[in-house]
């Protein structure tokens, strides 16, 4: 008598798998939910009757073209949506993109989608520019359920679109910014007002990952400005900015408004900035000195004596609660050779330490990395095996950090 899997064990494992990441937010890994759904998807071909069960978890995360041709375009969705009407309640993250060719149509998702797929909790826009007039915006309202926003590569026309897109999503909880850019050249933004964001929308998570054009850019200035401004930045507890390096005041006083705006609720911070004649770090650090909840600190700067310096200042300020630095060293350039580890004061980052405020610490991880690693804390030259080179980085770091190695907390990544 041939043996078969009763269905129901094989709606369990489909289950198991299809739950493994049950929450997609803007921080999970494309790779990882990759992973999960090929092995769905393999399950939804192999018979009849695995395929509903797989259905529930495929339709969990959404991709869709903004192309006029091709399988997964918006029409295309549309249409499945309207005759598959038990898929609607199932999606749980819409990506959508776009190419080149066609890059303003990335808004068009934003008309009708939101009226199919009411209860959608992730959304993403990746690769492509988005225009938001009042009539999108309204229409974008209706994704009354968005709780974590995603815009990877997105070229926006005007600093209100992003404004606007952010304001139709009232129930907003968490914001990624990646590789942002603007359609159309630098413009002033006169005059600079800062309308108050819908009192429902309070960010818990902001992230920033950008350029230093972008950065530079008085319609970004305004934009970081407007989120401490508007209200929406008041309950932040996790501002991630280590993947934009501040190299200019008008951008770093928009990071502080947004660290005192959040100061009541910040748990974890996340800052990068590089050293220049114009930068002063002393007015950030008093922002940061009144995030009194402050649990968590991660610094990406350049490995240079300005930066340490800023950095051992900052540190200085912070409150006691603090269980966890994390500090990245950035070397990209072999030539000139790098500033060696003797011509940095670590004495000063070594006696902040030392203070009681400082009780709480538990661990504080230094990471180093671009394209000189492998040759910065070495003293001699030549090739050295990665084991031996991450050896000498050790010894390296408790000799110039002798005090906070005594405390058990100094740790190399």
């Amino acid at each position: 008598m041939r043996r078969t899997i009763p269905t129901e064990v094989c709606e369990r494992i489909i289950d198991y798998v299809g739950g493994e990441h049950a929450y997609i937010d803007v921080y999970v890994a494309l790779h990882d939910v990759t992973l999960m759904y090929e092995t769905i998807h393999a399950c939804s071909l192999t018979c009849k009757a695995w395929l509903h069960r797989s259905r529930r978890h495929l339709f969990r995360f959404l991709g869709v073209s903004c192309q006029q041709e091709g399988p997964r375009n918006l029409n295309s969705l549309h249409a499945l949506l309207v005759k598959e009407a038990y898929l609607q309640p199932l999606v749980h993250a819409l990506l959508v993109s776009s190419t080149a060719d066609r890059a303003s149509s990335m808004h068009a998702a934003a008309i009708r989608t939101p009226r199919l797929l009411p209860g959608v909790r992730v959304l993403r826009f990746s690769r492509g520019a988005l225009y938001v007039p009042r009539g999108v915006e309204l229409a974008m309202r209706q994704f009354a359920s968005v709780v974590d926003l995603y815009l990877n590569e997105v070229s926006l026309y005007t600093v209100h679109d992003l404004r606007r897109t952010l304001c139709a999503l009232r129930h907003l909880k968490g914001f990624m910014l990646q590789s942002p850019a603007w359609h159309t050249s630098s413009a002033a933004v006169a005059p600079p007002s800062y309308p108050r964001a819908p009192p429902s929308l309070r960010l818990s998570r902001l992230n920033v990952e950008a350029y230093s054009d972008w950065l530079r850019d008085a319609r970004s200035v305004y934009f970081i400005e407007w989120l401490a401004r508007s209200g929406a930045a008041g309950s932040l507890c996790e501002v991630l900015l280590t993947d934009m390096m501040v190299t200019n005041p008008p951008m770093m006083s928009a990071v502080q408004s947004v660290l005192e705006a959040c100061h009541d609720s910040l748990v974890w911070l996340g800052l990068s900035w590089s050293p220049g004649t114009d930068v002063d770090i002393r007015p950030l650090a008093s922002a940061v000195s009144t995030c009194a909840k402050l649990e968590r600190v991660r610094l990406r700067i350049p490995h240079k004596a300005r930066c340490v310096s800023d950095m051992a200042h900052l540190l200085s300020t912070c409150e006691s609660k603090i269980w966890m630095v994390s500090v990245w060293f950035i070397e990209h350039q072999v030539h000139p050779p790098v500033l060696q580890p003797d011509e940095i004061d670590f004495a000063a980052l070594d006696s902040v330490f030392q203070s009681p405020r400082w009780k709480a610490l538990q661990r504080f991880v230094v990471h180093y990395y671009g394209l000189a690693a492998e040759k910065s804390w070495e003293d001699e030259s030549g090739l050295v095996p990665v084991e031996a080179s991450a050896e000498r980085r050790r010894a390296e770091l408790r000799r110039l950090l002798p005090r906070t190695y005594k405390l058990g907390v100094l740790y190399y990544s």
